[in-house]
């Protein structure tokens, strides 16, 4: 009986220090994904494009004169 409770208190014992190391408590951060990238914007025309090209030279912005940068 003796050698019965030596057994039970080693297991219990043994528990005990699992659950202490038991690392649940500590929570990181959630990581913040990463904004979505530019998307793609796509012009097509058929017959007469002029139009189609004065929406595309508007979406790239004002003219920069050939000037680099």
């Amino acid at each position: 009986m003796r050698r019965m409770n030596r057994i039970t208190l080693m297991a219990l014992a043994g528990l005990a220090v699992m659950a202490a190391c038991n690392d649940d408590s500590v929570t990181e951060p959630i990581p913040v994904p990463p904004p979505p990238g530019p998307q793609a914007t796509v012009f097509t025309a058929t017959g007469n494009i002029t139009a189609k090209v004065d929406e595309f030279r508007n979406a790239l912005g004002p003219s920069n004169g050939g000037t680099p940068g």
